[in-house]
């Protein structure tokens, strides 16, 4: 089996989907996955007006903008994909929703679809809120490995960076005191002082044990940020 479709769905985080995969295998015959065949055959044959739309235009358009230059050509790798792996597509219903759903493959789920005016999209919506839940995931990951390399920062330089100095002490040597006694560059780039939606983490002293937190996809304070505290 291929592994999921495109980068893109990697970027998409459908890998991470909340539905689970269903006991016992869904039809193969469904309008969703139909369409998605479809909608791959007209894009192989380089005759896109033949097939169903699939992605609506601002989508379609987000979609190459998050690939950068690989977004060059996106529609026939995707439909070539699609086609070598058409004989394990199958789809699920969303719990509770008889309009939304998920195009597996075998048991991995690859493709968020939605019913409108009787024809199935791909799910933005879905797909942003999968994408999501994956850099939550890795920003959590992330600031584990921060918290580590603030101990290390400690353990080699006495104390913990002051809020002022900021993580960017585990990247450059602070030139201004507190001075760590000794120092080890302990991140390889500034990149990782980012979280997963390219905003900066946030370090906090919190009773003297550092904090950092991530504020999410909205890049304020709110319920969906990402932080070590319990």
């Amino acid at each position: 089996m291929n592994r999921i479709f495109l980068p893109a769905f990697l970027l998409f985080g459908t890998f991470l989907l909340s539905a689970q995969t269903p006991e016992s295998e869904p039809p193969r015959s469904h309008p969703a996955v139909q369409t998605l065949i479809a909608w791959a055959e007209s894009q192989n044959k380089e005759e896109p007006e033949s097939g169903p739309k699939l992605f609506e235009p601002g989508d379609l358009k987000k979609i190459k903008e998050e690939m950068g230059p690989g977004g060059e050509g996106f529609e026939k790798r995707l439909s070539q994909t699609i086609l070598a792996d058409r004989d394990n597509l199958t789809f699920r219903f969303h719990e509770n929703s008889k309009v939304s759903g998920t195009v597996f493959s075998k048991k991995q789920p690859v493709f968020p679809m939605t019913l409108r005016e009787e024809q199935w999209w791909f799910d933005s919506i879905e797909a942003e809120k999968n994408l999501n839940r994956a850099k939550s995931t890795t920003a959590l990951a992330d600031i584990q490995a921060l918290i580590a390399a603030l101990n290390l920062y400690k353990t080699i330089g006495g104390r913990f960076p002051t809020e002022k100095q900021g993580l960017k002490a585990l990247f450059e040597r602070p030139t201004e005191a507190p001075l760590p006694r000794r120092w080890t560059q302990s991140i390889a780039s500034l990149d990782g002082l980012k979280d997963p939606w390219g905003q900066p983490f946030q370090y906090q002293l919190v009773d003297g044990k550092p904090v950092i937190s991530s504020l999410g996809p909205d890049g304020e304070v709110s319920e969906d940020d990402v932080s070590n505290t319990p």
